[in-house]
Formats: structure tokens, sequence, C-alpha cells
């Protein structure tokens, strides 16, 4: 895939194997035709190198009693032409401005090397995809499409009773440079009813407790010295704050 609107993919069928994504709809691309051939096969790969040139690899069997041959495919579109650039502007931040040359459209330049692209805000975010999380009273996940962009020293990761020969021993992930969390546990997801808060200097406590049949206990943890940090989002990305201080 080049683009959300441009992909590219490879059919099992000999007589027309591409098909292009354009946003919108499906459509069939014509492949060369060897004849002659007995087999042909494209799936040893797909590369789109660009809007206007896809690459595949695989094998061609030139005919009957003939052996196996590697087969390299490049497809290129036809040439658009145009007046200027604007003929040109397929509408896309992220793969750049295209222009007019010759009176033929060219791609664009991507705006963004090494950083990620947003296409939504036509911006280019200048950060650190899939940063750790430590506490230092900063957003460290600053990337937009990161999970706890926007929150300060949360805890990433996952939490739960992991270990199988203590079945009340709660873990969580680490954060670097925190010396103490605080574990809230309710009865209902929203954190409200039957909310109680314990302290930790490791990051894991134990809890004996067991819920009541066809009930559940319900965990969130916060890193809180030296820096208190966020409990984390729920599923609508609203900031979570337990009643239970």
């Amino acid at each position: 895939a080049i683009s959300p609107d441009d992909i590219w993919v490879v059919s099992t069928t000999n007589d027309s194997p591409y098909w292009h994504w354009d946003g919108v709809s499906w459509s069939e691309v014509q492949a060369p035709q060897y004849p002659g051939a007995t087999a042909v096969s494209r799936h040893g790969g797909l590369e789109a190198a660009g809007p206007c040139e896809v690459w595949a690899v695989g094998s061609l069997t030139p005919g009957p009693d003939l052996p196996s041959q590697t087969l390299v495919e490049r497809l290129t579109a036809s040439p658009v032409p145009c007046s200027s650039p604007a003929d040109c502007d397929d509408g896309l931040f992220c793969n750049g401005q295209e222009q007019c040359i010759a009176q033929t459209c060219e791609p664009g330049t991507p705006p963004c090397t090494g950083t990620t692209c947003d296409e939504d805000l036509d911006v280019c975010n200048d950060c650190t995809p899939g940063a750790v999380e430590i506490n230092d009273a900063l957003d460290n996940q600053d990337c937009l499409d990161d999970p706890g962009h926007g929150l300060v020293d949360e805890i990433s990761g996952s939490s739960g009773f992991f270990d199988p020969l203590d079945k009340a021993h709660l873990s969580w992930p680490a954060q670097e440079f925190a010396t103490e969390y605080a574990v809230a546990r309710a009865d209902t997801p929203d954190m409200l009813d039957g909310c109680r808060r314990e302290l930790a200097t490791a990051s894991f406590l134990r809890d004996p407790d067991i819920p009541r049949p066809g009930q559940a206990f319900f965990y969130v943890i916060q890193a809180r010295q030296p820096n208190a940090g966020s409990w984390g989002v729920d599923s609508r990305r609203s900031e979570r704050h337990p009643q239970c201080e």
C-alpha cells in the first residue's frame, strides 16, 4: 500500500492478477501476457514503489516440458498530462506535492523524513514513535498515534495476575524512576462502586480477595512517587479519576 487510497493486490488468477483500490472501489488491472506459457505465478512478492510503479516477483513456465523461470514484472502507469501542478494534486499531504514537469504529472517528495506524518492535520510530527513512558512529569509518548499520547507518567503495558503459582499476585510493568505506585480496585468498570486503594513500592502486590460469584474486580494503577502520573483512560479515551483516595 502506498496510501489509504492507493493499494495494490495480486489475485490467484493468471488472466487479470492485479487489482487496485483507489479509496472508493477496486478496479481490475490487466497484466502482461506471455503467449505459449503454460503457467504464470506472481505470488513471490508484490511491492508498490510509488504511485506509478508496481513490481511483482514469481515464476513463469514458458512452454510444455520447459523448466520454470523466475518472473520479475513491472507495471507503470501511463503518464498523466497536465498544464499546471493543480492538475496533478491528489489532495494528500504525506506523499508530497505532485509536480507538472514537461506537461506530465510527476510524484511529489514526502515531506516528513525521519518523522511520522499526520494526514488529518497535514503536519509532520517531530516525535519518537513507541517511546517508553518514564516518571518525569512529562508526556514521553508525544506521537499523535501513540496509545499514551496526551497522558503524563501513565503506566504502559498490561497488568494482571500472571503468576500461575500465586493467583493473588497482581503485577504491572515497572516505570523507570517511579518509587511508589497506587492501585485502585473497584466492583464496577467506572471505578465508582466499592473502590479501595493500596500503595506499593514495587510493581506488584498481593490481593487475596475473591469476587463474589458472577462479579469481578476492576483495577487501575498509577505511578505515584516522585511524580503522580495518570490513571489512564477508559474505552472512550476519557481520563480516569478513581474516587477512592
